[in-house]
């Protein structure tokens, strides 16, 4: 069999290199003996059960550095005080944040590090009162701050679904050879670290660390003309409170290997340790560029 397989494969170069050949053959049959030679090869181990030899089985790698712009919204509550807007003392600008995405993809299998880190430092005045550590600021006072938020995530996935087009299906029309369609689910955990230091009106500091356990699904299309759309959206929670993700983004393949993404991210976290609350969100677009190996 698996000679037989090899003598089909060089007679479809040998048909494709010289036009010759190819035009004494029918295309039809041409394609049959492609999809025929390039199945899986059932090989003979010595057992009652034969070996499956995977058509794909090499390892992908990805490196994406991106610029992350995203504003702060919701509530803080410091040292036990009732929480407050974070408009009312200005947190909520928008800040230019390095994030990072390192995947690993062989089969339906992959593996996925990210992370990124948040910071807004500036001396603001308060639009509205707040009462920060016990201590009142009314409307106009000077509130100086330092937040910074850091945060990474490590999931495994799994492809759960491929839709039989294109790439998938070789009985397609020629135009649409270039679209695959796919949904992931993935698993693993998401971690957080959050310092937040007023110098005014009175020294206070808070932070704390969580690590949440989270769950996935990720929507992916390549499309013809090397473009394509992701949707991602994943959630978990642990001790010290819950988050929520999501991201739409939209890719274009500059060169090979080589590809410019921008999309928008939404990251909602609910966390409380001993008298500090941060229930708010990250969001904002981001661009980024990833190189595939």
């Amino acid at each position: 069999m698996m000679k037989q397989r090899v003598y089909m494969l060089g007679c479809v170069v040998c048909a494709t290199a010289c036009p010759a050949i190819a035009s004494h053959l029918d295309r039809e049959a041409v394609d049959a003996m492609v999809r025929d030679a390039t199945e899986p090869v059932a090989v003979e181990s010595g057992s009652d059960e034969p070996i499956c030899i995977p058509r794909d089985h090499r390892w992908t790698v990805s490196f994406e550095p991106s610029i992350w712009v995203p504003a702060l919204q919701g509530e803080i509550g410091v040292g036990g005080s009732p929480v407050f807007d974070v408009d009312a003392i200005d947190i909520d600008e928008n800040e230019a944040t390095p994030f990072g995405r390192f995947f690993i993809r062989s089969g339906d299998l992959s593996i996925e590090f990210s992370g990124f880190s948040f910071n807004n430092d500036q001396t603001a005045t308060a639009s509205a009162p707040v009462t920060i550590g016990g201590t009142g600021v009314g409307a106009g006072g000077a509130v100086a701050y330092d937040l910074t938020m850091t945060s990474f995530e490590l999931t495994a996935g799994y492809r759960l679904w491929t839709l039989p087009v294109g790439k998938n299906n070789p009985d397609i029309e020629k135009a649409t050879d270039d679209l695959e369609v796919w949904i992931d689910g993935y698993a693993g955990v998401r971690g957080f670290e959050v310092d937040l230091d007023f110098s005014t009106p009175a020294g206070v500091s808070q932070g704390l660390e969580d690590i949440h356990a989270i769950v996935g699904v990720s929507l992916n299309m390549d499309l013809p003309n090397d473009f394509g759309v992701r949707f991602s959206a994943d959630g978990g929670g642990g001790s010290g409170g819950s988050s929520f993700d999501f991201t739409v983004s939209f890719d274009y393949e500059v060169v090979e290997h080589v590809t410019a993404q921008i999309g928008y991210r939404y990251l909602r976290t609910d966390l409380e340790d001993n008298g500090f609350t941060y229930d708010v969100a990250l969001a904002g677009l981001f661009a980024s560029v990833a190189i595939r190996f």
